[in-house]
């Protein structure tokens, strides 16, 4: 009966550990929209509603999110931002759980847009 509860425990904890803490803000409308020659083929993204500091754990910037540019889905992505912040249109984005994009500064990796 002890081993079940132990195993039991261990499950939920490993479970626990192992879950994503990716972001994702909801209902937001993009407030600023900013790209630099220094940092190429990168858009930096602040939301009307902030990023929650810390989660994920490499996350520690007043941008919301980063988004590569490297890729025809990339490219893409951005236009679907273009338009949201032109229209003034809410929308869901949802991070990666990474910072590999901007690490020094500590920027969550954007991987999905979503149009409510």
């Amino acid at each position: 009966m002890k081993k079940i509860k132990i195993i039991i425990i261990s499950v939920a904890l490993l479970t626990a550990s192992s879950m994503s803490y990716a972001t994702e803000i909801m209902n937001t409308k993009i407030t600023m929209i900013m790209m630099d020659k220094k940092y190429a083929h990168q858009v930096y993204i602040k939301t009307s509603v902030p990023h929650e500091s810390g989660a994920p754990e490499c996350h520690r910037s007043p941008w919301s999110y980063v988004l590569k540019m490297d890729s025809e889905l990339g490219k893409s992505m951005y236009s679907l931002l273009l338009s949201a912040y032109m229209f003034g249109k809410p929308i869901n984005l949802i991070g990666n759980d990474t910072c590999a994009a901007h690490s020094s500064i500590g920027i969550e990796d954007l991987r999905r847009i979503e149009l409510p």
